[in-house]
C-alpha cells in the first residue's frame, strides 16, 4: 500500500568541451584518485523476466521503468512491488483505513494499491481509454512508476544512509514524511518487511538468460551480472549515435538527424559513448558516472593485455567502449555513425586505460 501523504511529492568525455577537458586533465595529473575496488555493488537492476509476470502487464512495467531518469529503479523492482502489493490483481481492494487528517474511510485500490485520496495526484490515462483508474492496470502501473520515480529523486537528494531504492519503497509504503521523520527507513515492522521482501523478490523477476537481446555474433564468455551489461550494450548495435544522448531507450525510432538536428526525445533516448556504458551497467543495478572523465576512475585499472568481458576500454580521454570478448568491443563511435562492434587492439583501445567495473573484491 502506498504511503499516506496526500500532497504531491517533489521530486562521457563525449560531453566535455575543450576548456573542461583541459581542466579535468590537469586535475587527473595533479591528483591521486582513490577508487574503492572492494565495494559491494547493489544489483537490484536488470531486465525484466517477462515470463515471471502476467503477459499483459510486462510491457507496462518495462515502460514505467524506462521512463524514470533514475536508472536504479528497474522493471524487476517494480514487478516485485506489484506482486507484494496485490499479487498482480487489478481488482484488489485493501481493508478499510481511517486516516485522522482525512475524512471518512479509505481503501487501497488496484494492482498498485493506491490510496483513494492519493490516486488523483498520480492518475494517468496510460492506455488512452478515456478514463484514469487505479483499477486499470496500465494506468496504475504507469502511476506507480511515476510515484516511485519521484520518491527516487527525493531519496537521491536526502543524504540518508540507505540506498535510494529502499528509501523510495519505504516512502511508497509509509509516506515520505515518515522517512524524513526518521532520517531513513522508518522503524515500522510493516515497512521494514515491505522493503526487504521486495528487494529480495526482485531477483525472481530479473531475466538472467540473455534471451530477447541481439545476437552479438561473437562468443560472450562472461558469467554473472556482467553478462547482462554486455548483452544490453550489444543489443543497441545499429542505433544512432547522438552527442549528449542519455541512452534511455535507444531502440526508439529517431525523429531528427545529424544534419537537421536531434529532437528532445532523441537526446533522451539515444546514446553517446559514455551513456551507452552507463546504461548497460545500470541494467544490472550498477551506477556509473555519466562522463568518460569520471568513468576512467571507476573500479580497478588493469593491463590492456589482461582485458576481460565487461571491462571499459579508453583509447583516449574522450571516448570509451566495452570489451565483450572474442577480441571485440561495442561502442558508440561519433556523430553520423551507429553503435557498432569492432575489433579490439591493445595499442588503440587500451592506450588511455582499461577499467574493471566489477571485481571479485
Amino acid at each position: 500500500m502506498e504511503g499516506g501523504s496526500g500532497g504531491k511529492l517533489l521530486a562521457c568525455g563525449c560531453l566535455v568541451g575543450p576548456v573542461l577537458a583541459m581542466f579535468c586533465l590537469l586535475v587527473l595529473i595533479l591528483m591521486v584518485v582513490t577508487v574503492d575496488t572492494d565495494a559491494d555493488w547493489e544489483t537490484t537492476g536488470g531486465s525484466l523476466d517477462a515470463d515471471a509476470v502476467p503477459e499483459e502487464f510486462a510491457p507496462w512495467i518495462e515502460k514505467a521503468a524506462e521512463e524514470c531518469e533514475h536508472e536504479a529503479l528497474s522493471a524487476p523492482v517494480l514487478a516485485a512491488q506489484l506482486y507484494q502489493e496485490s499479487r498482480f490483481d487489478p481488482d484488489a481492494v485493501g481493508p478499510p483505513v481511517e486516516v485522522p487528517e482525512r475524512a471518512g474511510v479509505h481503501h487501497a485500490q488496484g494492482i498498485a494499491q493506491f490510496m483513494s485520496y492519493t490516486w488523483p495526484t498520480w492518475a494517468v490515462d496510460a492506455d488512452d481509454n478515456g478514463e484514469a483508474s487505479p483499477f486499470d492496470a496500465p494506468d496504475a502501473i504507469m502511476a506507480q512508476g511515476d510515484f516511485m520515480c519521484s520518491l527516487m529523486g527525493q531519496a537521491a537528494d536526502s543524504g540518508y544512509d540507505d540506498d535510494a531504492v529502499s528509501l523510495a519503497l519505504a516512502g511508497y509504503n509509509a509516506g515520505w514524511g515518515a522517512v524524513e521523520q526518521h532520517g531513513g527507513i522508518p522503524p515500522y515492522e510493516e515497512t521494514q518487511n515491505y522493503v526487504e521482501i521486495i528487494m529480495d523478490k526482485s531477483e525472481e523477476f530479473t531475466d538472467t538468460s540473455g534471451e530477447g537481446l541481439a545476437d552479438p555474433g561473437v562468443e560472450i564468455d562472461a558469467d554473472g551480472d556482467v553478462a547482462g551489461a554486455i548483452q544490453w550494450a550489444v543489443a543497441q548495435e545499429g542505433t544512432p549515435y547522438v552527442y549528449g544522448g542519455s541512452c534511455m531507450n535507444p531502440q526508439q525510432e529517431t525523429q531528427g538527424s545529424p544534419e537537421g538536428g536531434w529532437t528532445g526525445d532523441d537526446m533522451r533516448n539515444q546514446c553517446d559513448c559514455s551513456s551507452l556504458m552507463q546504461q548497460a551497467y545500470a541494467k544490472i543495478g550498477v551506477e556509473l558516472p555519466r562522463v568518460t572523465f569520471d568513468q576512467i576512475n571507476v573500479g580497478q585499472g588493469v593491463s590492456p593485455g589482461d582485458v576481460q568481458p565487461g571491462d571499459l576500454v579508453f583509447p583516449h580521454d574522450g571516448h570509451v567502449g566495452m570489451y565483450i570478448g572474442d577480441g571485440k568491443v561495442v561502442h558508440a563511435p561519433q556523430t553520423g555513425k551507429d553503435v557498432e562492434i569492432t575489433e579490439y587492439t591493445e595499442g588503440y583501445w587500451g592506450a588511455y586505460g582499461v577499467r574493471r567495473v566489477l571485481t571479485d573484491g
